[in-house]
């Protein structure tokens, strides 16, 4: 049995969500986001525990949280009372049953089913139990019935009682088509919850670290103590003997009723004086009553149960009385034991415990926590192992759970508020999907930085390199001191070239998060197709580069490139595509596979990067007013939709006189310790830049609000 879906509704801060469910979840977001919320739900959906009115997101509405749970064995079946069995087995379909917690106001839960049912008033169950009560077979019976349910013509009869009539209109309501039905959540026709209790997973809670004795004590009831219970199952087989010896203490401790019904009485003397002589004294006021003593019991798992883990740190003790660090430790050790035990590296083995295939379900909050990044890294594999045979959702903040080869379903959730549907902030659920990434893509783009942009920014920063990585925050924070990065949610991201752009902005589109790019202005002439263009802003492209080109075209003869350009050129990788290109073609000409005009298309490609040079110097040139204005409204559409261009062309063409450096990051922290006051930026770019509203503004303040607003994010492309 697998747990597939997960609906919330007006749970704390979780007005109405629906989170798909797998054999590995994780949780991510940012604080008070309503992580811990789902763990607790989930926990309440299993115990029914009652209450408060302060979990209520509103007071006046119940909270109703459901699980829908899919590949329903007959084993899973078979855990069932058979008596339960007969009336539950009827409600699964196609081995998917939804069962609902629901609470009423008071605190109180109920457990439910979803099904199907008529839509039509008249087959309600108040409706029903009205047009019954108080009737007795008869004509009028049949004729108050068969007025509203004139279907029944031709089946009730005169002789039928109200129970037979209730069977009558179920069996209409079942052959109902679908359209005229919609789901409900009815009462289980056992009229008890924990009719259900047996084929359920049980499950094992790890709070985060608010009391953390109760995540280690081995009680039975606390978390990990049902983990050691599982671990310790394995011996369970080897205790025959013990569990003669405990039958034994049985016959002496309690009566034993023999298989053809008689009571048998071997019990120690003593434990008949003191029964007998309780008895006395409470028949001195009440002569009628007898008193029997009984006595659990012991067995085998009771006394596994029982055990505990101590500690000896120099002072010997139960490891609830260590530190934190220690106790997660211990706890940590007991999930790895777990997984080292059963092999779960090797699912063709059997398990050393006993426990059927997704017996529990592990729900732990932050379990990172207290461990440095390398044992977080082995807790994710153990966790991802021992989710094999039980399901396990977590919720987390370290990016270290997050890799290239995790099966795991990630779910993002974000406070909004829309005072449309409540006054109060709600949690919105994100489910990450990034099944149609290739793994080369997940690979080079999930790891520790980005990881931590997309668990946690609400606005994600692209930039191509070292340099823009170091300038570009440096600058917002002088232009924008009332704005905090981290308040905001801003995470600046590099990508190392913009042949990356289009896939950053897909990865982090999986994660609903805005993101703006700050990119150099070359990419109109190189590379502009990974901003996914519309068709407005690809004419706009064309048209420019066309004025540029005539510009181009205009001026003398360009010198041979220097030493410097050549040595820039032979760095780039895609100048060394267009040598292989042109290489490949003169080898296929040799050869005859081509023709001569093959061979002059890829050597004009290869040297077209000297009049990419020209069209670059063309556009920064601001002299030229035509140029300028196709320019300016180009970057303008470009902004619409969060991508910022360097109008200058790159962010070193803004360093004032004075810096210096051996390299690019060098220079970048020499620009740091030189400008420091917010009119020294400002001065160091365009103030006539045209904004949306038709105004003109300075190019640093157009970004920073273009970055610090949401409302002019990427909501598209461009």
């Amino acid at each position: 049995m697998e747990l597939t879906r997960l609906q919330i509704a007006n749970y704390k801060g979780l007005r109405d969500i629906d989170v798909p469910m797998s054999r590995f979840g994780c949780l991510i977001g940012e604080n008070n986001s309503g992580k811990s919320s789902v763990l607790q739900a989930l926990s309440l959906f299993f115990s029914g525990s009652a209450i408060l009115q302060t979990h209520f997101f509103d007071p006046s509405l119940p909270i109703r949280i459901a699980v829908t749970f899919s590949e329903i064995s007959e084993d899973d079946l078979a855990k069932l009372a058979e008596e339960h069995r007969a009336k539950i087995e009827p409600l699964i379909t196609n081995e998917t049953l939804t069962l609902v917690r629901f609470y009423s106001t008071d605190g109180k839960s109920t457990m439910r089913y979803q099904t199907l049912v008529p839509r039509a008033e008249r087959f309600q169950a108040d409706k029903i139990a009205a047009l019954v009560k108080g009737q007795k077979p008869g004509k009028n019976f049949m004729e108050a019935v068969t007025t509203i349910f004139p279907e029944l013509k031709e089946t009730m009869t005169i002789h039928n009682s109200q129970g037979e009539v209730k069977v009558l209109i179920k069996q209409l309501a079942d052959s109902l088509p679908a359209e005229q039905k919609q789901l409900a959540d009815i009462d289980l026709p056992t009229g008890i919850d924990k009719s259900v209790t047996p084929f359920l997973p049980e499950p094992i809670y790890i709070p985060a670290v608010k009391d953390l004795s109760d995540d280690v004590k081995t009680k039975e009831g606390t978390p990990f103590g049902k983990i050691l219970r599982i671990l310790l199952k394995a011996i369970e087989p080897d205790l025959a003997e013990a569990q003669e010896v405990f039958e034994e203490l049985n016959k002496r401790l309690n009566r034993i009723v023999l298989p053809d019904g008689k009571t048998e009485d071997n019990r120690l003397e003593q434990v008949r004086a003191i029964e007998r002589t309780i008895e006395k004294y409470v028949q001195e006021s009440f002569s009628n009553v007898f008193v029997e003593i009984d006595i659990p019991p012991p067995d085998i798992k009771t006394v596994l149960s029982s055990a505990r883990i101590y500690a000896d740190d120099g002072i010997r003790s139960e490891i609830d009385s260590k530190g934190d660090g220690l106790r997660r430790a211990a706890a940590f050790a007991i999930l790895r034991s777990y997984v080292d035990l059963n092999r779960l590296d090797d699912l063709t083995k059997p398990p050393i415990e006993s426990a059927r295939p997704n017996e529990h379900i592990l729900l732990f909050e932050e379990p990172e926590l207290y461990l440095h990044p390398r044992a977080q890294q082995i807790l994710f594999v153990a966790l991802g192992l021992f989710s094999k045979r039980h399901s396990v959702l977590v919720t987390t903040h370290s990016p270290l759970f997050f890799g290239p080869d995790a099966t795991a379903t990630f779910i993002k959730l974000v406070k909004r508020r829309d005072l449309a549907l409540s006054t109060k902030p709600f949690a919105c659920v994100h489910p990450i999907d990034l099944s149609d990434m290739n793994a080369k893509d997940q690979f080079q783009l999930i790891c520790y930085e980005n990881n931590n942009a997309a668990f946690f920014a609400q606005t994600v920063v692209l930039i191509e390199g070292d340099s823009d990585y170091l300038v570009f925050p440096h600058i917002m924070r002088l232009i924008r001191p009332q704005k905090d990065f981290t308040n905001a949610g801003v995470f600046f991201v590099r990508i190392g070239g913009k042949g990356s752009i289009r896939r950053y902005r897909e990865f982090f589109s999986h994660f609903d998060t805005r993101t703006i790019l700050i990119v150099d202005l070359d990419v109109l002439i190189g590379g502009f197709e990974q901003l996914e263009p519309t068709a407005h802003a690809n004419e706009l492209q064309k048209e420019l580069l066309k004025a540029v080109d005539k510009a181009v075209d205009m001026q003398a003869a360009s010198p041979e490139p220097t030493s410097k350009e050549l040595k820039n050129a032979h760095g780039k990788g895609d100048l060394k595509v267009l040598w292989r290109n042109a290489r490949e073609a003169y080898s296929k000409f040799e050869t005859g596979e081509a023709q001569i005009d093959h061979v002059l298309s890829a050597i004009n490609d290869f040297f077209a990067w000297e009049r990419k040079e020209q069209r670059l110097q063309v556009l920064k040139d601001s002299s030229n007013k035509e140029i300028l204005s196709l320019k300016r409204n180009l970057l303008s559409l470009l902004r619409e939709s969060g991508t910022l261009i360097l109008e200058q062309g790159d962010i070193e063409a803004y360093y004032p006189v004075g810096i210096t450096g051996q390299d690019k990051p060098s220079k970048a922290q020499c620009f740091c310790t030189v400008v420091t006051d917010r009119a020294e930026a400002l001065a160091l770019c365009a103030s006539d830049i045209p904004k949306v509203d038709g105004a003109l503004g300075n190019e640093f303040e157009i970004m920073c609000d273009a970055i610090f607003n949401a409302g002019n994010g990427n909501q598209g492309h461009v």
